[in-house]
């Protein structure tokens, strides 16, 4: 009795292996099945021999039973299978992970592969249990991550879903901390982080995350003091250096950011107050200029301070570098717009254009003129029209006939946002004109100056005609050899007369929007319609 029910427990834990086993997608699946398959005739015929007849058949009747119920497992995980070998095709997954646009021209094909293949498995083919699925989809992901190692994208994706539908938010944090490990100098992955632990509500952990970034880019704190001493020489202290690392090596408008960030999270976590003296610490390590509009705002936004933010704006214009950076100049001109501080706008405006690197600057003409325009009355705008004509000219620009300039100070009058006194077509074309956009059908932009206020520009028809002198240089280009010498003799380096004013008269080539015919064709079906006898028969008539 005990040596049946040993038999009996073993045929059992077998069953159940076999059963766990064929709901796996492998390669050596079919075989699988049919070892099962044999294995419930041989324990049925075993069982029916043991016993009567009755019992064979009861035998044979539960091992068919068993059978029916885990076939439609196996189809399941055979179809998925399938499926997932046609997901895989194509995809490298020896290929090194290198990042975006290093990875040859195949690169962006592997991506596409590797995401197709991720959908695939969290939409559950198997219609797996839950543990099952997070086992399947995160295998999934760090098989993809082994060759997507640089693409932030997978591995925000690969969090998202470990918070949403995978093992929790701890694991999604996690995620994180993997990904900024793999990719240091990812600010979207950093900030991605310290927002999962300020929702968790780990202020104190997302306040690490911050505080590992800015310290990449303060000085150390020996060489801050060393540099906060006054000194008998009256040269100026030399801009801090940054301690260095990933962050630090990055633009500066990064480092902004990474200063941006941590001044709202400081407002929302504990108040303004620390903002402020977020932004104090930042103005010690020589932060960009984007900092201080942004503490301007959220002292303007939040506050409601407006004389707190026009003094930070006014600190900033001390620094020289900022003085001359038309950006900033610009946003300290709308926040004056936007309190209605009008004069002093104008103000500002005329103070910075002192300065000869913003005398030259297009961008701060256009506004100032744009501001005047909608500000103030027509003459005064007139006059400031001809005077920055007449400084851009000095600079180095064009005559004063120049027509791009002139419709370009046109339109600034009567434009409001990116609305245009002008017809859409008309738009596509004067944006060509003026050298901010691309050539509409029938134009070719080659041998033409640039048509910003400075630039210069010359003429649509002689646009026109440079562009079909080089569509004939082109073409007469691909008859001459390597050597420059002519592809047909007796031709003299130019085409026939003829051919040549028939060239002239064709309209350019991106003129032509639509299926484009075999050359070969036409000049065959030309050559074998017999022109000569036709020109005949009509002289005859």
């Amino acid at each position: 009795m005990v040596g049946g029910q040993e038999e009996s427990t073993k045929t059992a834990a077998i069953r159940r292996t076999y059963q766990r086993a064929i709901v796996v997608p492998t390669h050596s699946l079919e075989l699988i099945w049919k070892n099962y398959e044999t294995f419930e005739t041989t324990t049925a015929a075993a069982a029916g021999s043991a016993g009567g007849p009755s019992s064979a058949a009861a035998a044979r009747q539960f091992g068919a039973r068993v059978i029916g119920e885990q076939r439609p497992r196996f189809q399941a995980a055979r179809m998925a299978y399938r499926e997932r070998k046609r997901k895989m095709e194509g995809i490298d997954t020896a290929a090194l992970p290198v990042p975006p646009g290093k990875g040859g021209p195949n690169q962006q094909e592997q991506v596409k592969l590797w995401k197709g293949f991720l959908e695939y498995e969290r939409s559950n083919p198997q219609r797996l249990e839950a543990a099952a699925l997070t086992q399947r989809v995160d295998l999934a992901y760090m098989q993809a991550l082994m060759c997507l190692l640089h693409f932030p994208e997978v591995w925000y994706d690969y969090a998202r879903w470990q918070a949403e539908s995978g093992k929790g938010v701890e694991q999604a944090t996690l995620c994180l901390v993997r990904a900024v490990a793999a990719l240091p100098d990812c600010l979207l992955l950093h900030f991605a982080l310290a927002d999962l632990e300020e929702a968790q509500g780990n202020t104190a952990a997302a306040k690490e995350v911050y505080e590992a970034l800015v310290k990449q880019l303060e000085p150390p704190p020996g060489v801050l003091q060393q540099q906060q001493q006054p000194n008998g020489n009256a040269e100026p202290a030399a801009a801090p250096q940054p301690a260095g690392g990933p962050i630090a090596s990055l633009p500066p408008d990064q480092h902004a950011l990474v200063w941006v960030q941590y001044m709202r999270f400081s407002r929302r976590i504990e108040s303004i107050n620390f903002a402020r003296r977020l932004f104090i610490r930042a103005r010690k390590a020589r932060c960009p200029w984007q900092v201080y509009v942004a503490s301007a705002l959220m002292e303007w936004r939040i506050a409601q301070q407006r004389d707190v933010a026009r003094k930070i704006f006014e600190k900033g214009l001390e620094m020289h570098d900022f003085a001359t950076t038309p950006e900033y100049i610009l946003e300290y001109a709308d926040f004056l717009c936007n309190i209605g501080d009008i004069d002093n706008a104008r103000a500002l405006f005329e103070r910075v254009l002192i300065e000869e690197a913003n005398r030259k600057s297009v961008l701060l003409w256009e506004r100032y003129l744009a501001f005047e325009f909608e500000m103030g009355d027509l003459q005064s705008a007139l006059r400031l029209e001809k005077r920055a004509r007449e400084t851009l000219e000095d600079s180095g620009g064009a005559a004063s006939s120049n027509s791009a300039r002139n419709i370009q100070l046109l339109l600034l009058r009567y434009q409001f946002l990116d609305s245009w006194a002008c017809p859409p077509y008309q738009k596509q074309y004067l944006m060509y004109m003026m050298g901010k956009g691309p050539a509409p059908p029938g134009f070719e932009r080659q041998r033409r100056g640039g048509g910003t206020l400075g630039g210069s520009d010359s003429g649509i028809a002689d646009g026109v005609k440079a562009g079909a002198d080089d569509r004939l240089a082109g073409r007469w280009q691909d008859g001459i050899d390597g050597d420059g010498s002519s592809a047909e003799q007796g031709i003299g380096g130019r085409l026939p007369q003829l051919l040549e004013r028939f060239y002239m008269m064709l309209p350019p080539s991106d003129y032509l929007d639509g299926p484009m015919p075999d050359l070969d064709i036409v000049v065959d079906a030309l050559f074998g319609m017999g022109l000569t006898g036709m020109a005949a028969a009509r002289n005859r008539e």
